[in-house]
């Protein structure tokens, strides 16, 4: 794993001209090796069980759509948060990403609620008019469905989302496991050493390519 990423790094210097550095590169090797063992435990329950729940993989949008997936992701140890957006056309083509680096922690659904927020915004910038947004917390879904309960913030955030939700009739949020958000969460997972990622390292856009095949 670790020759892996250095020869990665490697190929990110050379032909992409992305210089990353040692604490970041040690840091999406230790994400992606995290990753693995998920996997391996996916693979043997898989075995097992003889089926895999289509909900664990990502699917591509109907053509003329465009899906944006959405993950937040706390750095408890640096009391920060960090928020990933990554476009995707119907072809699983890779269109932009984006990220976002907040300091405090809040909690998980106002996290993931103030990402989808954020996302409209851009999409909102870009004048894109058929997005299917995807998060992975169920409250957050249904906070924007049936109304929500809870803390003042949250609710705000919600309510500034309808808002934008209310201007684009042809775009809509579902909800998907974080197993579907890989990349994602990648990004989310670099927020903490980039400010705005506009450029695709080069172990993030292997799972696009796969997810692509």
């Amino acid at each position: 794993m670790l020759l892996w990423c250095i020869w990665r790094c490697m190929k990110d210097k050379i032909w992409n001209n992305i210089d990353l550095q040692h604490h970041v590169s040690i840091s999406l090797m230790m994400q992606s090796y995290v990753e693995w063992c998920h996997a391996r435990i996916g693979n043997r329950d898989h075995n097992r069980n003889h089926h895999q729940p289509a909900s664990l993989t990502w699917h591509k949008p109907n053509e003329g759509y465009i899906k944006c997936n959405i993950d937040a992701t706390l750095f408890k140890e640096n009391n920060t948060f960090g928020v990933g957006i990554c476009l995707r056309g119907h072809q699983g083509d890779y269109i932009c990403p984006r990220t976002f680096h907040s300091k405090g922690v809040p909690n998980p659904r106002t996290a993931e609620a103030w990402g989808l927020l954020q996302a409209m915004k851009w999409i909102s910038d870009l004048q894109l008019w058929k997005v299917i947004f995807e998060v992975d917390c169920k409250v957050v879904i249904d906070g924007i469905s049936q109304g929500c309960r809870g803390l003042l913030y949250f609710r705000y955030i919600i309510s500034k989302y309808k808002a934008y939700l209310s201007q684009f009739p042809n775009t809509l949020v579902s909800f998907a496991k974080r197993q579907a958000k890989h990349v994602a969460h990648s990004f989310a997972r670099s927020s903490q050493f980039y400010a705005s990622c506009h450029n695709v390292p080069s172990c993030i856009s292997c799972i696009i390519l796969n997810e692509m095949s």
